[in-house]
């Protein structure tokens, strides 16, 4: 019974066990020329700059969690110009885990642990709003790299017969495409609906040793590329 989900690239790594935590950070430091407010020409209504330069963006994600609007820790956008938006996020996600089963006359304890750290950087076309509804598009690159380490001991009639250690590393880079809208009601808070689709390219290493009568190691390494059509996000901006 191998752990694959202690493997980083492996389809179920991040959804390890009951003891996760999740860390949240932001990267927030994008010295950028000044954007004064604006007011659309021939429409009286207020461009990106009004409602504040910047502007925090969160979404309700799987299981209730409040997460950035990039799947991030937490997305932070910056106004440049009048109809241009950079955004960006980073998160860490740190995963334990601490699990026992047993398969026939088997007994099998796992433990294990993982980090990933993710960045997403954007650049958004933000034409002006009409009957306070903005849609907007953009493009941007985004990339993870994590690491994993597990170890799992197998007994018999409450002997331990052999152990298997994992060692995994994996990394991403690629791209997204955002198509939204944000209802802008009076005061300092948007209203988002967005689709993005991503291309991914990732390389996973996974190294096993085995303490069988005589101990075994080997590598596992892996490449592939991803396209993710993402479901709709729902979130909201707040502005300062």
């Amino acid at each position: 019974m191998t752990p694959m989900n202690l493997v980083p690239g492996h389809p179920e790594w991040k959804r390890t066990g009951s003891g996760s935590i999740r860390l949240l950070a932001v990267l927030s430091i994008w010295m950028l020329g000044a954007a004064d407010p604006v007011v659309a020409e021939g429409t009286g209504e207020a461009g990106p700059g009004s409602r504040g330069k910047w502007a925090i963006q969160l979404q309700v994600g799987y299981g209730l969690a409040v997460v950035g609007l990039q799947g991030s820790g937490v997305s932070v956008q910056r106004a440049v110009g009048e109809r241009f938006a950079m955004r960006v996020g980073l998160g860490v996600d740190a995963t334990t885990s601490h699990t026992q089963s047993s398969f026939v006359e088997e007994f099998y304890r796992t433990e294990s642990n993982a980090q990933t750290y993710r960045l997403a950087w954007d650049l958004l076309r933000l034409p002006p709003p009409h009957d306070g509804v903005r849609f907007y598009w953009g493009a941007g690159p985004l990339g993870f790299w994590g690491r994993s380490r597990g170890e799992q001991e197998v007994f018999s009639d409450g002997v331990l017969q052999r152990t298997l250690k994992l060692h995994g590393k994996a990394w991403g880079l690629g791209g997204t495409a955002i198509l939204g809208a944000e209802w802008l009601p009076r005061g300092n808070v948007g209203v988002i609906a967005e689709y993005g689709a991503t291309l991914q390219y990732t390389e996973a290493t996974a190294r096993q040793e085995y303490s069988l009568p005589s101990p075994v190691k080997g590598t596992t390494r892996s490449k592939s590329w991803e396209f993710d059509l993402a479901r709709a996000r729902l979130g909201l901006s707040l502005y300062f």
